[in-house]
């Protein structure tokens, strides 16, 4: 609900600092590098710290680009077991939640910001 939305934009807040501060003097930077920036902090927020991060999972935020990739096909009447990479990122996806559930490290949904 509403008193949960700090949480969420604070983090999200300081990981959209960091993108800005590495920017540098130019003062131009890719939208897509800000959202891709916000991956991490996004889903750590709805997630946990423990669940997902650049040093607990690297690569998670390509295992998502890759999975969501193909969600236009697939809600459009396409199997999924058609795009191989979709399926592949899919099994890193769930085997990352099922660990982090089995170690009692993700956030329960009274705990999701979201």
């Amino acid at each position: 609900g509403p008193r949960k939305v700090p949480a969420i934009a604070d983090k999200v807040g300081k990981g959209v600092e960091e993108i800005f501060r590495d920017m540098g003097r130019e003062g131009v930077v890719d939208l897509v590098k800000v959202a891709h920036g916000t991956f991490w902090p996004v889903n750590q927020a709805m997630f946990g710290d423990m669940t997902i991060g650049p040093q607990i999972t690297p690569g998670a935020d390509e295992w998502f680009h890759a999975f969501d990739e193909y969600i236009p096909q697939v809600t459009g009447g396409m199997p999924a077991k058609m795009f191989d990479e979709m399926q592949d990122a899919a099994a890193k996806i769930v085997a990352m939640f099922e660990s982090s559930i089995k170690d009692k490290n993700h956030l329960n949904a009274e705990q999701c910001p979201v």
